[in-house]
C-alpha cells in the first residue's frame, strides 16, 4: 500500500503526513484511525525516543 492510499482510506490530510514523514508531532485521533484501519497497536506504527536521543 502506498502512503497515499493510506492517507485517503483514514481520512487524513497531506500535511498530517507530511508532518509523520519529518518525525514531527501528529494528534492522536491520527494516530488512532492509521491503527484502526491497519488493525494494530501503536507500538506497531511507532515508538517513543526521548528527545535528547533524537
Amino acid at each position: 500500500m502506498k502512503k497515499s492510499q493510506l492517507r485517503e482510506a483514514v481520512g487524513a490530510s497531506k500535511s498530517t503526513f507530511a508532518k509523520l514523514g519529518k518525525n514531527e508531532n501528529v494528534t492522536l485521533p491520527v494516530l488512532l484511525n492509521i491503527c484502526e484501519y491497519l488493525e494494530c497497536d501503536f507500538g506497531d506504527i511507532m515508538e517513543a525516543v526521548p528527545e535528547n536521543e533524537v
